[in-house]
């Protein structure tokens, strides 16, 4: 799939409902095109391969005119349905938002659209008000009241507190549920008062989180498992396999399950228990403490967890790590064995990244890797620099070049062509093309 995170929320929707959690990666409009149509088609059984079929294989102008195809199909769909995109504010393309804007206007009747950000979405959110078409839930909604702070501590504390104590608690932190969570945490792990803790917290803001974290979560735990969260933190998700492999424990799932039960900001992804990652404020913080003191290790950390996500069947999660690991042969074979399949599931950004990483020598011992990198400018319409890469390469690549590596460079100089409006050398160098592939490609 290539995207972990989105098959994980898939195993816990239920009919009629998407769930598409974005990354970084998905500022790359085709990947977002892709996996937000895969949602929909999770949501409703399939009911939209047209439009599937489009967004796989980029034959649309615009992400208006795949969505304008996909509203024509759900047309036909006649109960709610819910999708959910996770993670908004990751999204900095002012194409996607310009796009989702459109969405929003056009999108049926008995379609929700459920945006998760941790800021105001680009979204045309005033004009929603005042259509009334927009129901808002942010931070002062999702704040704990004092009932909810009551049964917070009464759930996670070996004794209850009393209401008043929990009340006061609760407006220190302003009803912030992380901080409620540090507070009996801390309380939990040092055997003191909540209210002990809380005195501590009060007032806690971002650049002092840090500094608590450390203070009241990390230098209280022994030296093992404080070793195993700062290796774990490296990976985005985790399971039994991935934490074998990079923390070398012997029972890697034994040891997540014990990580949760000590309420140590791991969440489960689905309904299985099979998939963790870790809050992501928490993992963030981990990351970072992890480059301090595990500065010398991390190389071999991230290699071994691109070792494991490859033998999982992940190789986007393997490139991040072997990007992480600075290991350029790591990174070659990867692509060289999974590089057009994740062109084909639009990971365009993430292989523009991967490429750049990789001296020139490299790529001109490994020709398809420079056609790749043709095909990536292509589809970003940087036609000149494709004819200019391409020509460079046929010059300095050493030895006899080989026919049909020549003749998909002439392929795609006759797909520029085409885009750049010019049909009669398009035509030639698309007959170039055909004259020198072998009777092979065409049986």
């Amino acid at each position: 799939m290539g995207k972990p995170r989105l098959s994980h929320s898939g195993r816990r929707a239920k009919n009629e409902l998407g769930w598409y959690s974005l990354d970084e990666g998905d500022n790359q409009q085709e990947r977002f095109a892709s996996y937000l149509i895969a949602a929909i088609q999770q949501a409703t059984g399939g009911h939209c391969s047209t439009s599937e079929a489009m967004a796989q294989k980029r034959q649309y102008a615009s992400l208006t005119s795949l969505f304008a195809q996909l509203f024509i199909e759900l047309a036909q769909w006649h109960r709610p349905l819910y999708l959910v995109i996770d993670d908004y504010h990751l999204i900095t393309n002012p194409v996607i938002h310009d796009a989702m804007r459109f969405f929003l206007r056009h999108q049926p009747e008995n379609f929700t659209l459920v945006v998760l950000s941790r800021n105001l979405p680009q979204l045309g959110i005033a004009n929603l008000r005042v259509r009334d078409q927009l129901l808002e839930i942010g931070s002062q909604q999702l704040a704990f009241n004092h009932q909810e702070a009551k049964q917070f501590f009464d759930r996670r504390l070996s004794s209850p507190i009393e209401a008043a104590e929990s009340s006061r608690m609760c407006d220190d932190v302003a009803g912030w549920a992380t901080a409620l969570q540090l507070i009996a945490l801390s309380a939990r792990q040092n055997h003191t008062s909540a209210h002990h803790s809380a005195r501590r917290l009060a007032g806690i803001n971002a650049s002092h989180l840090s500094d608590y974290l450390v203070d009241e979560v990390l230098d209280n735990v022994d030296v093992s498992t404080r070793h195993f969260l700062l290796k774990s933190a490296i990976l985005r998700s985790m399971n039994d396999a991935l934490i074998v492999r990079v923390t070398g424990e012997e029972n890697g799932q034994m040891r997540l399950e014990e990580i949760e039960r000590q309420g140590l900001f791991l969440q489960r992804m689905d309904d299985t228990g099979e998939w963790f990652s870790y809050h992501p404020l928490f993992g963030s913080f981990l990351r970072q403490r992890c480059q301090w003191e595990l500065a010398a290790e991390l190389p071999e950390i991230h290699r071994a967890a691109a070792e494991s996500w490859m033998e999982q069947g992940f190789p986007s999660e393997a490139i991040h790590h072997a990007l992480a690991a600075g290991d350029a042969q790591m990174l070659r074979d990867i692509l060289l064995n999974h590089a057009w399949g994740l062109f084909n599931h639009s990971e365009l950004a993430l292989l523009e990244e991967s490429l750049k990483a990789l001296p020139w020598e490299s790529l001109l011992e490994n020709p398809r890797l420079v056609l790749l990198q043709a095909w990536l400018m292509q589809s970003q319409h940087r036609y000149s620099e494709v004819n200019t890469l391409l020509a460079r390469a046929e010059q300095e690549i050493k030895g006899v070049m080989d026919g049909t590596l020549h003749a998909e460079f002439n392929a795609l100089r006759a797909q520029v062509a085409i885009n750049d409006g010019n049909p009669e050398e398009a035509e030639r160098l698309a007959k170039l093309a055909l004259d020198e592939l072998p009777l092979a490609w065409f049986l």
